[in-house]
Formats: structure tokens, sequence, C-alpha cells
């Protein structure tokens, strides 16, 4: 009998996509080992749910009533994420979950807490929480977080003595591609001058912090040397705005939107100026220095870690330019080296592997390091 998962993750231009994209990149490891995956979504959006089915799982969206808008007791941060109540949610995803028999659920959404959980546990014991923020109850057999910042003590008291926790870049979770790329990308890392600057905002970018840069490097002498390329998702709402300036500008600037070759394009890259969210992996296991940005509160917390651990420096709109030039400059060999190196270091691609590995082996005998 092939082995079932359920995915429970949304996207939207208020959650961007980074959630759904992890998780997609779980679902084709476990399907590479003959597991069946379907992806439960709320409202998907049509590019989300063609870009699934052509990595050959499934999708079984949810839809919204107006009677069930009312906000569950003891809500949680990220609850307007969700349109209706956990409850609901819960007792929708759960009849997938009995349909399909389900294995495991993987569910990676902010709005999602043990009151979730508990109803899920009822048709499927097994739960695997990806999250970023330790900020609520959880009761899984399963918990990755991929960030530096945190420990396991910081879920002390928030799941269960049963929990096997996987925290930090150790456990990202990367396509095979960065993997692969990886020794590629590294070897031309202190030989190449800083020329091809890639940018990459996120999967929607709904505050265009993709133009906000622009125009503040349009003002950089240094900039207008470099060959920048423009990473975007298909669901980025600005395109009439930075078509109009990449017209007027006079950088070098190219624009390719949901590409399937970021591991190349950012080994092929000098530098980046990119968005603390799931990306921050990638190019870590590349080893690509970046300019990172928060462009959501969630990220604010990695963003500082990543510049506290020496993997990559923190700009703003307000400093990007100051920012970029200093790194341009002939006498930036020592701080661009230190750069690459700990970056490197932090991530080897293969998180993914050991994910759906514990996944495949977890028993009761799998303990957190601390009991609650």
């Amino acid at each position: 009998m092939v082995r079932q998962i359920v995915i429970r993750a949304d996207a939207s231009e208020l959650i961007g996509t980074g959630h759904v994209i992890r998780c997609l990149t779980l679902a084709d490891e476990a399907a590479d080992r003959g597991w069946s995956v379907c992806f439960v979504m709320r409202t998907p959006t049509e590019n989300i749910v063609k870009r699934i089915l052509n990595s050959g799982h499934s999708v079984r969206p949810l839809f919204n009533d107006e009677q069930q808008k009312a906000v569950s007791r003891g809500a949680i941060r990220h609850s307007h994420w969700l349109a209706v109540t956990q409850e609901v949610d819960a007792s929708q995803t759960r009849s997938v979950v009995q349909e399909l028999k389900a294995d495991w659920v993987i569910v990676d959404h902010y709005a999602l807490d043990a009151t979730w959980h508990h109803i899920i546990e009822q048709s499927c014991e097994k739960i695997f929480v990806i999250d970023d923020l330790a900020d609520r109850d959880l009761d899984c057999s399963l918990l990755l977080n991929q960030n530096i910042s945190p420990s396991a003590e910081a879920y002390r008291g928030k799941v269960s003595a049963k929990c096997k926790c996987l925290i930090g870049p150790k456990y990202a979770l990367l396509r095979k591609e960065f993997q692969e790329w990886r020794s590629r990308s590294i070897a031309r890392r202190y030989t190449k001058p800083l020329k091809r600057i890639l940018i990459t905002m996120g999967g929607v970018d709904a505050s265009n912090y993709t133009l906000q840069v622009l125009h503040e490097l349009e003002k950089s002498d240094l900039a207008a040397k470099c060959e920048f390329i423009v990473i975007l998702g298909p669901a980025y709402p600005h395109k009439i705005y930075l078509d109009k300036f990449i017209s007027l500008s006079r950088l070098s600037i190219k624009c390719r939107f949901d590409i399937r070759n970021m591991a190349e394009t950012m080994t092929y890259s000098d530098m980046c100026v990119g968005a603390a969210g799931s990306t921050s992996w990638e190019r870590c296991c590349l080893g690509l220095p970046t300019l990172i940005f928060s462009t959501a509160e969630n990220q604010l917390e990695i963003a500082c870690a990543l510049e506290e651990h020496g993997i990559s420096l923190m700009s703003s709109t307000e400093t990007i330019r100051d920012d970029f030039d200093k790194l341009l400059r002939h006498d930036n060999s020592v701080l661009l080296k230190n750069l690459v190196d700990n970056a490197m270091a932090a991530c080897d691609g293969l998180g993914v592997v050991r994910a759906v590995d514990y996944m495949e082996g977890i028993n009761e005998n799998c303990y957190t390091e601390f009991r609650s």
C-alpha cells in the first residue's frame, strides 16, 4: 500500500509563498521515496496549484463561508491568516485525512496550533509541524524550525515529551538542486569580482521592496557598472511600475519570473540583495554573499541572527546604497571571504533528506532534549 502524506499550508499576498514552497520540497523528497502527497489549501491561487500539480502531487482546496468567520477563543498572533476558526479548518482538513487514510499530516501555518492538532490527531496520530516562531502550543510528533536563532529550549512547555525537535539550518528544506550546485558555486566565490547582482525579495513582494532597492541603487556609480538579475514570483503585483522604471533606468536590469533554476542562477551570481525568508538557506548552501532585508515581521529575528553569525549583512531601503558600495569596494576581500565561509558552514543542503529520514524512522523512543 502507498504511504500517504497530507500537507496543510497556504499561500497568499499576506502569507507569501514560502510556506508552500518549502513544503513542496519536502513533498518531492517523500514522493521520490514512494509516498503519495496531497496539499490541503484554503482558496489557493491558480499559479500555486499549477506548480504543485506539475510536481506530481494533488491539491484539495478549502473554501470560505461567511458564516464560519468567527474567531477562535484564545486566538493566536497570526489568527488573521485564517479566514475561519481553527476548529472549522481542522474539521475540513480531517475529512481529507480520513478519506486518504493519511500516515502523516504536515502543517506549516502560523495560524494553527494545538487546538487544530488535537482534532487532526483523532484521525492521524503523526503530525509534523514546520515552524519559525515558537510562539504557541503545538501537539506533534515531529517539529522542524530551520532557523539559526531558536533552540529546543524555545519550545519548552510548548510541545510534549513525545515530540522530536529538528532545530537549525542543518534541517533547512532545500531542493536537491542546491546540493547539486553547491561545489560549483563555492569554487567561484573567491575569484570573481562582484559584477552580477541578484535581487530576490520573495514570491510576492507585496510592499515592492524590489523597486525601492532599485531606486536607491540607481544613485550608486558602482551599481551602474553591474548587471542586475531580478527574480519575481508570478504573484508579484507591481510589474507595470517596475517595467516603467527599467525602461528609464541607467542600470542594466533583467527580470525573470517564476524561474525553475534558482540554484544555477544563484551559482552564477556574485552577490545578492534578498529577503530574509526561506531562500536565506539556499544562499547559504551556495555561499552567496548577501545584503539581507527583513520584509515581514517574522523575518526580523532571522535577519538579525544571520548578521550576528556573520552570514549576511542587514540592510534597508534607507541604507542599501551605502551598504552596496561598501561591499563593492576594492578593499572588501576579508569581509567577503568571511561572509562566504560562514554561509557555507551554516547549511549543506541536505536538510530535507534528514527530515524525511525522521518521518520514516520515528518511534516512541524519539524525544526532545528536554521533558515538558
